[in-house]
């Protein structure tokens, strides 16, 4: 089965801008429980100030649908308070990759 996967690095400012990540985090996480579409979920912080995410989804427009709305666009808007760098990617595959291979893939677009 074809999916559309869906992978972000974001780096913070600093160590200091974590509790406003976690605050719109959270609020996403709770988001993405319900969305449409979504067949996983994963969240992985590598330090303090890097984290990323690899989701997959039935569809693009699923993902672009959740992407759009809800939680997910307002922390999108506020992210310059926190973010230094928010790096995304998509793509169709037959399988999800593992975590090394999603660091790889999002590390390559920065």
């Amino acid at each position: 089965m074809t999916m559309h996967i869906s992978l972000t690095h974001l780096r913070l400012k600093s160590l200091w801008k974590i509790y406003p990540f976690y605050k719109y985090n959270s609020k996403v996480q709770q988001q993405i429980k319900s969305a449409e579409g979504v067949l996983s979920s994963e969240a992985k912080g590598t330090s303090f100030v890097s984290f990323y995410t690899k989701t997959s989804w039935k569809s693009k427009d699923d993902m672009l649908k959740f992407m759009r709305s809800g939680a997910h666009v307002i922390a999108m808007k506020e992210s310059s308070q926190f973010a230094l760098k928010v790096t995304t990617h998509g793509y169709s595959s037959e399988a999800l990759p593992s975590w090394n291979e999603s660091i790889q893939i999002i590390n390559n677009k920065s």
